[in-house]
């Protein structure tokens, strides 16, 4: 997975998909300096996509469970990091980030560990040791413990972009630039008046699918399958 910075995707915009825009410059090279912010809106929106279609990244919290709750919001409130700069903050704490701050990058979870290394079983109904996701970012742990400690593998997004850090990196395998590409171009002419940048939009957003379908079809996106609990090793746990 190489990177490539911002400053080289505005330019493969300016010069590709975006050449006959004047926020491009007319393919100059350059998209202009207002019209950047809105560029990298769209560019935190198909990452965001691409690392929600692919297994892109993948991450782990530490959570431990407290006796009488069962329902686990997965924010970055809930954990030590925020209570340490924030001591008034009037949250239960139950991930254990002091060391790694959660950055509120899950996407969803895959794996669920305990602290002997044991994979728990994620919504599984028939098993009554089975842990929920109701939705992404909520655990439900529906049985009654007084200290447990589980690991949890996530899926995780791209670092969010900032409007002023040209340097920054993108993270995305060289089968998916023209993916990304193709999604910021739809979403730039999709938000021109007239019928014709509405077609325009459409054929990039369906050019944005293809790539991603072909990219499944022969298996060119290396995933990350790693399922260690390191963090529990980093904590002393194990």
């Amino acid at each position: 997975m190489l990177p490539i910075k911002v400053e080289d995707l505005f330019r493969r915009l300016s010069y590709g998909p975006l050449s006959n825009l004047s926020l491009a410059k007319e393919g100059a090279g350059e998209i202009k300096e207002e019209s950047q912010g809105k560029i990298v809106d769209y560019i935190n929106d198909g990452l965001l996509r691409l690392y929600s279609r692919f297994l892109l990244k993948e991450a782990q919290l530490i959570l431990q469970t407290i006796e009488g709750l069962t329902r686990y919001e997965l924010a970055p409130k809930y954990g030590q990091a925020a209570h340490l700069a924030d001591e008034d903050l009037d949250t239960p704490v139950y991930i254990l980030d002091a060391l790694e701050p959660f950055q509120s990058d899950l996407i969803k979870v895959l794996e669920v560990f305990d602290t002997e290394g044991r994979r728990v079983h994620l919504n599984n109904a028939e098993e009554p040791s089975s842990v929920f996701t109701p939705r992404p970012s909520l655990l439900q742990v529906p049985y009654s413990v007084n200290v447990m400690a589980l690991s949890l593998i996530y899926q995780a997004k791209h670092v969010k972009l900032e409007y002023d850090e040209p340097e920054a990196e993108i993270l995305l395998p060289d089968c998916l630039h023209s993916a990304l590409l193709a999604y910021v171009a739809s979403e730039v002419f999709s938000h021109m008046n007239g019928p014709e940048n509405s077609a325009k939009g459409q054929e990039h957003l369906a050019k944005f699918d293809r790539l991603c379908n072909e990219a499944l079809e022969n298996d060119l996106v290396s995933t990350s399958t790693s399922t260690t609990n390191s963090n529990f090793e980093k904590r002393g746990w194990i």
